[in-house]
């Protein structure tokens, strides 16, 4: 999706290809790439942590912000919301954090095949 909304059409379904396109789509025409932003700020723009719960997945503005940014973003995810509330509570943190949006999205990829 983020790639369609560059206006550039994807030359493969791999994730992890689409990423590198998206990388090199973004960094051909940053100035597209701004226009095509919408919503709000995400939780990674201050702290450079997106938190994610569950099948809570990135959206295209925010792979295309976290490239225009420095790709510096990583993912915190949960398994869902009351696993937050058991780490808050002193429990056990069942989060993972991944070093970046890359990692993240082809984790979740593999997952997806089992």
């Amino acid at each position: 999706m983020a790639l369609e909304k560059l206006g550039v059409p994807p030359q493969t379904t791999e994730v992890r290809s689409l990423y590198h396109e998206l990388r090199e789509a973004v960094s051909y025409n940053e100035l597209r790439a701004k226009k095509v932003l919408r919503g709000g700020n995400p939780d990674a723009r201050e702290g450079y942590v997106e938190f994610k719960f569950g099948i809570d997945i990135l959206r295209a503005d925010q792979l295309i912000l976290n490239i225009l940014n420095g790709d510096l973003s990583k993912v915190r995810w949960l398994p869902s919301w009351d696993a937050l509330e058991k780490i808050l509570a002193g429990g056990p943190n069942d989060s993972s954090l991944f070093d970046s949006y890359y990692d993240f999205i082809t984790w979740c990829q593999d997952a997806k095949k089992f």
